[in-house]
């Protein structure tokens, strides 16, 4: 309804990424940057050219890669739930990693370790035995 509100673009920009819609989520992307103001529209359009050409070189996985890259760069600049990161490198299949990642989100107490029985990202690590046990950790159901 409101061509503005920033929230709807921020949830449609995590949908199209789920979804593998790289080119949707790169316009939401910028949309989200563009509407919330929490970088400039240069720093936007750089980032959002950067997430393109990853996704033109390499496909999903180079879009990820370079996702990774800039949350690890917002991670430094100020605070980003390990969730998030965890999350990322379970697309990108390095599996140790995100269960690091996953395990300093539950020993913070991310509140998106709620939601990694239904998070797409983790699919390929369910069957993993570290995965049984963060759900039981979190105590969600199997």
């Amino acid at each position: 309804m409101d061509q503005n509100f920033g929230p709807a673009h921020e949830f449609l920009f995590f949908a199209y990424e789920a979804k593998g819609s790289f080119e949707e989520a790169i316009a939401e992307r910028q949309s989200v940057a563009t509407l919330y103001g929490r970088e400039s529209q240069e720093v936007a359009l750089k980032r959002t050219a950067a997430l393109s050409e990853g996704y033109a070189k390499a496909g999903g996985q180079g879009y990820w890669q370079k996702r990774l890259e800039q949350t690890l760069e917002d991670a430094r600049d100020g605070y980003v739930p390990p969730f998030d990161i965890a999350a990322i490198y379970a697309r990108l299949g390095e599996k140790d990693k995100a269960f690091e990642w996953a395990d300093k989100a539950y020993n913070e107490r991310d509140e998106g370790l709620l939601h990694i029985n239904e998070t797409t990202a983790f699919d390929g690590l369910r069957s993993d035995p570290r995965f049984v046990d963060l759900v039981r950790r979190v105590r969600l159901p199997r």
